[in-house]
């Protein structure tokens, strides 16, 4: 018996289910351990001076800001030296509501979290036009002109002065210190909740998906600037909403306050803690905020244990100390004996069964058929792209019938993947036209195209690093998830059907290509036929109308290509799709398409069926070498 069912035997057992058995089968078991943490901080809360209680108030702040930090760098990629404008943007929103309403801290929330997401988007814009290194240079001028703006506004911040903040009110009844703790604990706990939801599902998925693959993610209907944006105003909420505890557990700020030293100690946080993990945040900020407290009894040496302490994780720990542990617990964990992925065993070639299945529908009219399952027609007239004085493509005009295969062939440099990129809109297309169905392609965007049933593989891979087999799966299907991030964010029903459905396809399609034993697998674990199996079931689980595959047999042995291909086009005939394929596997090409065209120098030298073509002089001198 294989080692996955012995241990499904002794799940269903009567008593074998052993105690991490039971909690890893409970939903949302990430949120019982954090409500446990804070039941047990509330439990010590007690025996706790007003010092301490200030300190670990602080360090429930800062776990906030860090996991916004996760949401916004961890999970989309997004650096911002610019948290500590937002932290001072909350602070002073809820001030403003303090000062001129009778609000409590009810109202400042509100505020704060309005405020703090608006000018969270706002520092997000670069992002649409830079990445990286110079977005967190563009995230820090922004925090620098935000301070000079906190200190000229001085009618609301008191200027160099500071202002004095009022003792926490909420809904009426004014708050200790400890008591204060206890309403971040319960701020800590609902903003770790939303973010977990929101990271578990289409939106988490979909930012995971711009950090790793920001071409991938566009070809399957993400739309990159709102992703980016829109993680920068969520992490800004949830600053603003930290903004208005800081002002109350200080009781006085100052525009000084909000410095780069602080946006930059709130994103060591993040990066310490482990900054793709939620929980995370709350280790950084016990290193960066508690440890330096618990140390003060060392004197002048806490700053050499603290320094000593902070390059041994770096060390030993570069993801953080929450990415230590996780791989701690995958190497020593109950499931360390869990054998390695093996290589995906080959069934007689699939391109036969094509074969079957295209012999048995011949006597159909094939595109009326498919229009009606859903496929469309591809329409390329005329169409020039050019770089600089090179041009790729050089007036190719072809028409693609629903439901049918063609083959694109030619030799390197021919024009093949840079048609593919102009149908799916990667290159600009420099004259002509291109239309899916009764659409003109030219005004919209890769993830606008993706709306309209265009899916695509590509020729160098571009899988998502860290992510499994089924999320791969899953982010495939963000265009027809059917729920949104409201949906996600309180788990409506909407999400659960959706999540449940979405897993469903997912699982058939990973049956289909051969995956099924390794859904749970991360991708960078997997050989490279492997890898393009992924590649191509991401593309085809949400069944596009019009399927683009480049060079999908790349790199494999003749036997894989043809599984491959074949059981892409198995699928593809069930469901009615249209599919271009690129291949240099001519022999391969020439079995599976209904036609083929021939491409050299950007220019169309052939187009007919496959017999035709392979006849003609103009291919067999250009693709056969004469």
């Amino acid at each position: 018996m294989s080692a996955p069912d012995t241990r499904q035997e002794a799940a269903t057992r009567p008593g074998g289910r052993s105690p991490i058995a039971l909690l890893r089968r409970l939903p949302g078991r990430d949120v019982l351990v954090a409500l446990l943490a804070i039941l047990v901080v509330l439990a010590l809360s007690g025996s706790l001076t007003g010092y301490q209680a200030y300190v670990v108030t602080v360090v429930v702040i800062f776990t906030i800001i860090g996991a916004s930090h996760t949401l916004l760098f961890g999970a989309a990629g997004q650096p911002s030296v610019g948290h500590a404008a937002l932290l001072g943007a909350g602070v002073y929103a809820g001030i403003a509501v303090s000062r001129h309403t009778t609000f409590g801290m009810e109202g400042e929330f509100v505020a704060a979290i309005v405020v703090g997401a608006l000018i969270g988007v706002v520092i997000g814009l670069p992002s649409l036009r830079i990445g990286s290194l110079y977005l967190a240079i563009a995230t820090l001028a922004l925090c620098i002109v935000a301070q000079q703006i906190f200190f000229e506004w001085t009618d609301l911040t008191g200027g160099g002065a500071g202002t004095q903040v009022s003792p926490p009110k909420l809904f009426g009844a004014v708050y200790t210190p400890l008591g204060l703790l206890y309403i971040a604990l319960v701020v800590m706990g609902i903003a770790l909740l939303f973010a977990r939801n929101l990271l578990r599902g289409r939106q988490g998925r979909a930012w995971n998906a711009v950090r790793t693959s920001p071409l991938a993610a566009s070809s399957l209907g993400i739309s990159l600037g709102w992703q980016k944006v829109g993680a920068f105003g969520v992490s800004g909420a949830m600053v603003g909403c930290a903004g208005v505890l800081y002002a109350h557990a200080v009781n006085y700020v100052s525009p000084s306050d909000f410095s780069l030293e602080l946006s930059i100690v709130t994103l060591v946080i993040a990066i310490i803690g482990g900054q793709r993990y939620l929980w995370g945040a709350a280790l950084g900020a016990i290193f960066v905020e508690g440890l330096p407290e618990m140390l003060r009894t060392a004197g002048e040496f806490r700053y050499v244990i603290y320094g000593a302490v902070f390059v041994v994780v770096m060390i030993f720990f570069p993801e953080g100390f929450a990415g230590g542990i996780a791989a701690l617990w995958r190497r020593f964990g109950p499931r360390r004996s869990a054998p390695p992925p093996g290589p995906v065993e080959l069934e007689p070639t699939a391109t036969l069964v094509e074969a079957e299945l295209a012999r048995s529908v011949a006597a159909e009219p094939a595109p009326a058929a498919a229009a009606e399952r859903g496929g469309v027609g591809l329409t390329v007239r005329d169409v020039r792209v050019e770089f600089g004085g090179v041009t790729a493509v050089d007036g190719v005009t072809l028409d693609v019938a629903p439901g049918t295969v063609v083959g694109l062939v030619g030799p390197n440099g021919a024009g093949k993947t840079t048609l593919l990129n102009a149908v799916s809109g990667f290159v600009p297309v420099t004259g002509g036209e291109i239309r899916v169905g009764e659409h003109l392609l030219a005004p919209r965007r890769p993830a606008q195209r993706r709306a309209l049933g265009v899916g695509r593989t590509f020729q160098n891979l571009s899988l998502h690093e860290g992510m499994t087999v089924l999320e791969h799966l899953l982010i495939g299907q963000h265009a027809v998830a059917g729920y949104g991030p409201v949906g996600q964010l309180f788990r409506m029903p909407a999400y659960v059907r959706g999540e449940r459905l979405l897993r469903q396809n997912a699982l058939e399609t990973a049956e289909l290509l051969g995956l099924a034993d390794l859904v749970d697998e991360r991708v960078e674990n997997l050989a490279y036929g492997v890898q393009k199996r992924v590649d191509v079931a991401r593309a085809v689980v949400a069944r596009p109308r019009l399927l683009l595959l480049d060079e999908p047999a790349a790199g494999l042995t003749p036997d894989e290509g043809d599984d491959l291909v074949g059981r892409v086009l198995v699928h593809s005939r069930h469901v009615g799709a249209t599919v271009v394929l690129v291949e240099h596997n001519i022999e391969l090409v020439m079995r599976v398409a209904d036609r083929v065209v021939a491409l050299n120098f950007g220019r169309v030298i052939a187009d007919d069926v496959p017999d035709v073509v392979r006849r003609q002089d103009d291919f067999v001198e250009a693709y056969l070498g004469g």
